[in-house]
């Protein structure tokens, strides 16, 4: 443990769909379904840090889009994203898991796909 920090991440455990290049995802998950998508986050954090808890490990790691929901605007992203570390940190408290790493996701929304860096036509 003192040398391999073994972790779980976010997506692949999480937000994945099960879906391969021959379909669509095949995975049915309550936090995938329809509803107000800050609460399907709060939801799938608390399955999280079950699963978590249950596999005994002591590290986690995520995107940021797989925690809070993007919104319709910067401003709903960032409050989205605030309320969701708070969640993240009250499970980390109560559980003792540590994040290994949280990043950006800078690969997902198109608005990438020119590169990171890019943000005009």
């Amino acid at each position: 443990r003192e040398h391999l920090r073994m972790a779980a991440c976010y997506w692949h455990t999480f937000v994945w769909p099960g879906a391969d290049m021959f379909g669509v995802g095949t995975f049915k998950r309550p936090w995938q379904g329809s509803g107000d998508p800050l609460e399907l986050a709060i939801g799938k954090a608390e399955a999280a840090f079950e699963f978590f808890s249950k596999l005994g490990i002591d590290y986690y790691s995520f995107h940021d889009t797989d925690v809070a929901p993007e919104g319709s605007s910067l401003k709903e992203y960032r409050d989205n994203f605030a309320q969701m570390i708070d969640q993240l940190e009250r499970h980390q408290e109560q559980t003792g898991i540590k994040l290994l790493w949280g990043t950006a996701n800078c690969f997902s929304n198109p608005r990438f796909g020119r590169g990171r860096q890019q943000s005009g036509p």
